[in-house]
């Protein structure tokens, strides 16, 4: 009896394993059929750990895993991977009815198969020109986060123009720059066109102050807040500054960008001879234990799209606070996103900063510490918008939201600036 019960308790569980794997394979054929016809194609892609968060919100960084739809207008998949999807899909179901076992294999040769096409397919030879001149790449938004296409590429390339003192003419450098692909649980691994848009405007401050015969960066030192790849640190070098520190929380985004800046300091060196600009990047989490040690070490602190999540803004406002000099100045830079309010995140992130003694300074003001832009433009953003981006790229911001650069200061007792 007990036999017996149990060769029909297995005969029934064989039964509803086949049924849910006819099923599955039924499913998958249809989605097949579906995909050959045109309708859509869909990729399982790891994106970049990307956090947008609102600015009333305490989302942390986290790796997505997520399916993304692309649509089929100009699909270019070949006969032949319609043919062989249609083939797994046959067979996989023709196995199962017949009572075979092989459907995970079938399903994964099936998935590789789109992957592996859609990867190839991800950086046309246009897109790739645009992430290899440093021009900015629209920045899609996907479930819990944001990516580009450039992010991709193992390196990418970013042309600098700075204006060095006594010379009659512009010098021109490419930087090549070393990105770590979509790493589960960085974000600092790959160039963004927030850090795109502050390099852009450290060359333009460098060309207004070197007009007025000013020296701007000469014997400052500056320290970079989420360096990443190392590209504004790099520029703020090129520019003249006496020596640049990069810091990032991440000890493996750090990595990267000290062999960013050791590859890039000898192009540098080549192109400007009299640039004696000492580079380094060193790990600096968040926070006043840590920023102790760099205690108003820096004339000038760099950053850009650090406010994303609010729950970082008063360890990034601390910081920023420790490390400045009393009279130093920070100048941080964020961009909008769809959906994403970039004048709420600078806003709140303003109101956390007043509470560590920094206050804004703007154009006009008797404090302004940077070049002085006033005869031209009332604001950064005006500066940026009008002389550092195509019309391509005006367009594109402006449909995201915009971009909203701070100047702060150290609130000086007695001081009413």
């Amino acid at each position: 009896m007990i036999a017996t019960q149990q060769r029909s308790s297995l005969s029934f569980a064989r039964l509803r394993l086949r049924l849910r794997l006819i099923y599955l394979a039924i499913t998958m054929a249809i989605a097949a059929w579906v995909s050959c016809r045109g309708a859509s194609a869909w990729t399982l892609t790891e994106v970049p750990a990307r956090w947008k968060c609102p600015s009333n919100s305490s989302c942390r960084q986290r790796p997505t895993t997520s399916i993304e739809a692309t649509t089929n207008d100009k699909h270019d998949t070949s006969r032949n991977e319609s043919s062989t999807r249609r083939h797994i899909f046959r067979k996989t179901l023709l196995q199962v009815v017949a009572g075979a076992t092989l459907l995970p294999t079938a399903v994964t040769a099936a998935t590789d198969t789109r992957s592996a096409g859609t990867a190839a397919a991800v950086v046309s030879t246009d897109t790739d020109a645009s992430c290899q001149s440093g021009a900015l790449v629209a920045e899609q938004a996907i479930p819990g986060a944001y990516q580009q296409v450039c992010m991709s590429l193992p390196t990418r390339q970013v042309p600098i123009t700075i204006t060095v003192p006594g010379t009659s003419s512009a010098t021109h450098i490419l930087l090549t720059l070393e990105q770590g692909g979509a790493a589960a649980g960085t974000t600092g691994l790959a160039v963004w066109n927030s850090s795109l848009l502050l390099q852009r405007l450290l060359q333009t401050l460098t060309a207004t102050a070197i007009s007025t015969d000013r020296t701007w960066l000469s014997n400052q030192h500056v320290l970079e807040l989420g360096c990443g790849t190392g590209l504004v640190s790099l520029t703020a070098a090129a520019a003249g500054a006496a020596s640049v520190t990069a810091t990032d929380g991440n000890p493996v985004v750090v990595e990267l960008a000290a062999r960013n800046l050791q590859t890039n300091a000898k192009i540098v060196s080549a192109a400007i001879p009299k640039n004696e600009c000492r580079l380094e990047a060193v790990a600096l989490p968040w926070g006043l234990l840590d920023a102790v040690d760099y205690t108003e070490l820096a004339d000038l602190v760099l950053g850009s799209d650090l406010t994303y999540n609010a729950g970082s803004w008063r360890v990034l406002a601390e910081t920023m606070a420790m490390v400045v000099k009393p009279t130093g100045c920070i100048v941080y830079l964020s961009l909008g996103h769809a959906g994403f309010n970039v004048n709420a995140e600078m806003d709140g992130f303003m109101t956390v900063a007043r509470a560590q003694g920094l206050v804004p300074v703007q154009v006009g003001d008797a404090g302004w510490p940077l070049p002085n832009i006033s005869s031209s433009c009332a604001s950064l953003e005006e500066l940026l918008l009008r002389d550092c981006v195509s019309a391509a790229e005006r367009e594109m911001l402006q449909a995201t939201g915009g971009v909203r650069v701070l100047v702060l200061h150290k609130q000086i007792m007695g001081s009413k600036r």
